[in-house]
């Protein structure tokens, strides 16, 4: 990803909260289920976009490096 956190970084609004740390950003609703989380570790090598891929409550999925912004965007989206 184009934006690394060596400390975790939480963001809180209404309830939902996103956790960014290193290559992993993880985006909770106010229950700590699941929205949506990005990273890169190399445990899912059948994805087209390895080692990056997207986990939400639907299963894994490709996904491009998101921007901090695109974070943000899809955070927002949601409070």
């Amino acid at each position: 990803m184009s934006f690394c956190y060596t400390s975790p970084m939480e963001v809180g609004y209404y309830g939902y909260r996103l956790l960014i740390l290193r290559n992993i950003v993880t985006f909770m609703d106010g229950h700590n289920e699941l929205i949506v989380r990005w990273d890169n570790a190399p445990h899912h090598p059948s994805v087209d976009t390895f080692p990056h891929h997207i986990h939400n409550q639907k299963g894994i999925f490709s996904s491009q490096q998101p921007t901090l912004q695109q974070v943000l965007q899809e955070y927002i989206q949601y409070c």
